[in-house]
């Protein structure tokens, strides 16, 4: 669709963009995907730019609020994340190529996503549930983090169960449209040039390309290197339902189709 070189140019008059969003069950890498793929120059994705809008107001989720000079006009009622990446990308009075949205709950909502939005490509990641779980639970467990305190690893298991059955009971009607992704795979890799790679695998998927050195400077902005400290223990129930899910054929059965 877009070769290295292009820029956010205006579309043609009247021309719509490509909607595209990111979902998945919090804390299992939508932020790092979204931030990857906004090192695109066509693509300007939102980071929960309306995760007010779409939580509260549903009924007003639907693309006229990803037109200029709305997707830029950022309010308090649309999100509390300033999404200031949006305004430093492109200038008021251009029209995007590629928009859309991170909203880590899209998936919950996917009927009136693929209503409002028919055309549109939806991304969902998902990640070990014991990771996501121990994400959960150390937020939980910081008083000085907005993080629910009730919604520890337990909570986060049930969310992530839920993720995978919305995601799989939607996949006929996404169709080609929807692309599943394995954060493990794609993200903990050795080095930028292995992500860089993987990102150039998406965009391919998605009809986007980059050049060589522009994926490599993409990826060594998102890139971070594995750590080798041991993760914190979970209780043994949790631990065991963890495991339980993730060899859960359901489960196994999404990351068979994940790029």
């Amino acid at each position: 669709m877009f070769g290295a070189a292009d820029k956010a140019a205006p579309a043609s008059p009247g021309a719509d963009p490509l909607y595209m969003f990111v979902c998945g069950c919090p804390r299992s890498g939508t932020t790092a995907l979204g931030r990857l793929l906004n090192q695109h120059p066509a693509i300007a994705l939102g980071l929960e730019r309306y995760k007010f809008v779409f939580g509260r107001r549903l009924d007003e989720f639907r693309p006229d609020l990803f037109a200029l000079p709305r997707f830029l006009d950022i309010r308090a009622e649309d999100s509390n994340n300033p999404n200031t990446h949006l305004a430093e990308k492109f200038a008021p009075g251009l029209e995007m190529r590629v928009v859309g949205d991170k909203i880590p709950y899209l998936y919950r909502r996917f009927p009136h996503v693929q209503q409002a939005f028919p055309e549109a490509r939806m991304l969902a990641i998902f990640r070990d549930p014991a990771d996501v779980a121990r994400s959960w639970q150390q937020r939980a467990d910081n008083p000085a983090d907005s993080w629910r305190a009730e919604a520890g690893a337990a909570a986060a298991l049930v969310e992530w169960k839920s993720a995978v059955d919305r995601v799989r009971s939607n996949l006929g009607r996404w169709g080609g449209r929807m692309t599943i992704l394995s954060y493990e795979p794609f993200f903990r890799v050795a080095d930028a040039q292995a992500l860089a790679a993987n990102f150039a695998r998406l965009l391919a998927v998605l009809d986007l390309r980059m050049a060589d050195a522009d994926l490599l400077h993409a990826a060594a902005a998102i890139f971070t290197p594995p750590r080798p400290t041991a993760p914190s223990a979970l209780p043994p129930g949790i631990a065991a339902e963890a495991a339980a899910l993730r060899d859960d054929p359901a489960y196994r059965a999404l990351l068979a189709r994940a790029l």
